[in-house]
């Protein structure tokens, strides 16, 4: 029972690193042999565990992340070119593209951009979750006036595994792996802090984070992020990713344009009220950090 556990635990960790390769590198020809690699199996039996695991290919599941990023890239940066996105998630011209968005979510990309805001999240979030009507929770809670505040925050550093932005489970299940990471290797204390991290451009992926003192050495062997201090906005959010989705677009739409900022290149983040190892994702409030510089 014990080898067996073991076994699973393995292929779960290699399966894991393949997925957050294909988050990081959307935009890239990935063959199975370069997944693969990653994980550090033979191709057939990649792929044989790989769709045990996941339930899909690892081609059909990159195909399904291409498309949905892009979507949710339309939805989030309604001023972003539609030849950007494409080459973003990875497609070689607009016209495949367009033809592959078509297939996937019945609707093309022009007519997409031409949804108001309300009609292009309820079309992501049927993708996702199955019919719903249009005016959901997520917009309701979304219409509720967004508190802003500016903080300046100083820097991070941490340890991270990537899980899959639109999975709450998952998300408490891989905080409890990480912390079980960082006790194992002295590295958690008092004054480490759980960290939800995502980029604008690696929309499908979350980094759990845990915050580990600047004076310790993490191993190399652990997967590492910095978070680099400077301005940030920050607010108040509840639910589920999808709420999260929905105050980003508010933030975006209604406070950014006027505050005289722009958002910087780097990660954004949310913090939790109550232990995320603990309490579902969905339950505690969250504050989220967004890194802004001046415009001008």
């Amino acid at each position: 029972m014990a080898d067996t556990n073991r076994y699973q635990q393995e292929v779960t960790k290699r399966i894991d690193a393949a997925i957050g390769y294909m988050l990081h590198n959307l935009g890239s020809n990935l063959s199975l042999t370069t997944l693969s690699r990653v994980a550090n199996y033979s191709p057939f039996h990649f792929h044989k565990l790989f769709k045990e695991a996941i339930g899909v290919s690892p081609k059909q599941y990159m195909i399904n992340l291409r498309l949905e990023t892009a979507l949710h890239q339309m939805i989030i940066h309604p001023n972003k070119s539609i030849k950007e996105i494409s080459i973003e998630c990875g497609y070689s011209s607009p016209a495949i593209f367009t033809r592959a968005i078509s297939n996937y979510f019945g609707l093309s990309p022009l007519i997409i951009r031409e949804l108001s805001s309300k009609e292009r999240m309820t079309l992501y979030i049927q993708k996702r979750h199955g019919p719903q009507p249009i005016f959901t929770s997520h917009f309701s809670a979304a219409e509720k006036p967004l508190i802003v505040e500016t903080k300046t925050i100083s820097p991070l550093q941490g340890i991270h595994l990537i899980v899959p932005a639109n999975d709450p489970a998952q998300i408490q299940y891989m905080f409890c792996r990480l912390l079980q990471i960082a006790r194992s290797h002295d590295l958690y204390d008092a004054q480490s802090r759980m960290l939800g991290i995502v980029r604008p451009h690696q929309t499908n992926a979350y980094k759990v984070f845990i915050s580990i003192d600047l004076q310790k050495k993490i191993p190399s062997s652990l997967e590492q992020t910095k978070i680099k201090p400077g301005k940030y906005a920050t607010f108040l959010i509840k639910g589920d990713p999808l709420d999260r989705i929905s105050a980003a677009h508010q933030f975006l739409q209604q406070w950014l344009p006027a505050s005289g900022y722009k958002i910087c290149d780097a990660p954004s983040f949310e913090s939790f009220s109550e232990d995320p190892t603990v309490i579902p994702y969905t339950e505690p409030d969250r504050r989220f950090y967004v890194p802004i510089e001046p415009r001008n």
